[in-house]
C-alpha cells in the first residue's frame, strides 16, 4: 500500500516516520489522554493504530505565543489528518481534546 501524503496539512508527516518512532507517538498520544479513564485511552489508541491512521497524520507543534515560559517545550499540538484532528496543550493546566471519525 503507498500512503498518500497530504499537501494541504502541515507539520511532520508522520507516514515518514520508522515503525518505532510510530509506536513512540502512539504512547505519547495514550499520555497526552493522562486524564481520562485509562479504558477509554486504551480504546481511542487501539483504534488509531487498528484503522492504520498514523501515517495520514501530520504533527505540528506551535512555538511564539504557544511556547508557554519560552522554554522549547512542545507546549501546544496539533495532529491532524483526514479522519482525525487532536490539539493538545498542556499549560497552564491540560486541554486535549480530539475528533475521530
Amino acid at each position: 500500500m503507498v500512503i498518500q501524503k497530504t499537501k494541504e496539512l502541515h507539520g511532520l508527516a508522520c507516514a515518514d516516520l520508522s515503525a518505532d518512532q510510530k509506536k513512540l507517538l502512539l504512547e505519547t498520544m495514550g499520555g497526552m489522554l493522562a486524564m481520562f479513564r485509562k479504558d477509554d485511552v486504551d480504546a481511542t489508541v487501539s483504534a488509531i493504530d487498528e484503522r492504520n491512521l498514523l501515517d495520514e497524520l501530520h504533527i505540528s507543534w506551535f512555538g511564539g505565543k504557544y511556547d508557554i515560559g519560552e522554554d522549547k517545550v512542545w507546549d501546544t499540538w496539533q495532529i491532524e489528518g483526514p479522519n482525525m484532528v487532536w490539539y493538545f496543550r498542556g499549560y497552564p493546566h491540560i486541554h486535549c481534546y480530539f475528533h475521530l471519525t
